[in-house]
């Protein structure tokens, strides 16, 4: 086991006198061996002190640098939700800022600084084209008005889950859009009754079903049938359960929530679209964005490496080395079609003292593609070592959305919106 400290921000509207330092009480609840936090405060544009939030510090141990970042995570994260309790303030994301690697006389061996998209650009952007945007929105203003209130409850929800910053909260969400949209959808797709036979749902004649599982099953087959290879309906609609309920530890609920919540996001949004569609119009017509991953990612980290420890820079006690972030150029932050792509044109420096026998420090400029795509170092000058940088870990898209994302490479507006998630 390795040991690590882990410095985190809580963006919280609270306040307490400046520069007091609390000790985190009971750090083993956290999962951690120790910890400490303190209102940050910053100058705002009139040289005034803003409390912006909570910095926690903890110290941890883990096996390697991924199983750390976790552990900080969701140390902040339960840390969080007590004083969201304490405090009624909404529950508060935590960001990873840095992160060390200790040695035995506390200094460092490694530092990872981790680099977030901030406000517009944190979001990938979608391409908006007015014809579909209208031709949805005149569907929606058609419908009846017991199916328009179900869709426009189900689009609420989607939305909701879409946004969630905790996958639980995403389950949640899109669990309730597809029981708001269940009956609507079974009534559109299986016109002779709940009896119908389904070649989609698998469903043999005479056999009869309840309309909102009818509904929520026929839209996963149709749209995420990987969903229910190794599970039933019932053991999609128990996860929700077990949420709800309390009926199993959040981070092992966490996990499960986060493998299934993409594929029910597309089983929800595929079924409104077939829910709301007009009886004229052909099967497949109408074309919606994919849901975009909204969470609060870092864009990536920059990784410093010692061969030796660093006993000047001691983590604890805020000795991190000073690595700067420099954007050379417009294209540093924004490329032609509208995504942001944080390494383009970005020059990294390490600033501070280091032991003479330490390896030399390096800049250099980084290229890599967002969400998980190809990435390079590229030195500024042959010969120079480098501070590395990575892209952040993300889930790799799922069998199902594969399939549609490459279904619809003709259409330029989707290859945007996929190219984008």
């Amino acid at each position: 086991m390795n040991r690590y400290v882990a410095e985190l921000r809580l963006p919280l509207p609270l306040y307490m006198p400046l520069g007091e330092r609390k000790a985190l009480s009971y750090a083993a609840y956290c999962g951690c061996t120790r910890g400490y936090w303190y209102i940050e405060f910053e100058k705002d544009e009139h040289g005034t002190l803003r409390p912006i939030g909570i910095c926690l510090v903890v110290e941890l141990e883990a096996t390697q640098t991924e199983d750390a970042e976790d552990k900080a995570l969701w140390a902040a994260l339960r840390f969080g939700q007590v004083v969201t309790a304490y405090s009624g303030s909404p529950l508060a994301i935590p960001k990873l800022e840095r992160l060390g690697r200790i040695g035995p006389r506390d200094g460092l061996f490694e530092q990872y600084n981790y680099y977030y998209l901030e406000g517009p650009d944190a979001l990938p952007r979608g391409r908006l084209q007015p014809d579909e945007l209208d031709k949805l929105l005149r569907w929606f203003a058609l419908l009846d008005e017991d199916t328009q209130y179900r869709l426009e409850l189900a689009a609420r929800w989607y939305g909701m889950s879409v946004g969630a910053q905790d996958p639980l909260d995403g389950y949640l969400s899109v669990w309730i859009g597809l029981e708001s949209m269940g009956p609507v959808l079974s009534a559109r797709v299986h016109k002779d009754g709940p009896k119908a036979g389904c070649a989609v749902c698998g469903n043999q004649l005479g056999a009869k079903r309840d309309k909102t599982d009818a509904g929520i099953h026929h839209t996963i087959r149709a749209y995420a049938p990987e969903l229910l290879v190794s599970r039933s309906l019932p053991d999609l609609a128990n996860v929700r359960h077990r949420i709800a309920h309390g009926l199993k530890p959040p981070d092992h609920l966490r996990v499960e929530a986060e493998e299934l919540l993409p594929d029910l996001q597309l089983s929800l949004i595929g079924g409104i679209l077939t829910a709301a569609r007009p009886e004229t119009s052909a099967p497949g017509s109408g074309t919606a964005a994919p849901p975009r991953d909204f969470k609060l990612y870092p864009d990536a980290r920059a990784t410093f490496r010692s061969a030796m420890e660093l006993p000047h820079h001691k983590p604890w006690f805020e000795g991190w080395l000073k690595i700067e972030r420099h954007f050379t150029n417009v294209q540093s932050r924004l490329e032609a079609d509208g995504n942001y792509i944080w390494g383009a044109r970005t020059h990294l420096q390490l600033e501070g003292t280091v032991p003479e026998d330490a390896p030399e420090i390096a800049r250099e400029y980084v290229i890599f593609e967002r969400r998980g795509r190809s990435w390079e170092n590229r030195p500024e000058e042959a010969g120079y070592p480098s501070i590395q940088v990575v892209p952040w870990r993300l889930r790799p898209l799922t069998p199902a959305w594969q399939r549609l994302l490459s279904s619809n490479e003709g259409d330029d507006s989707r290859n945007a919106e996929a190219q984008q998630t």
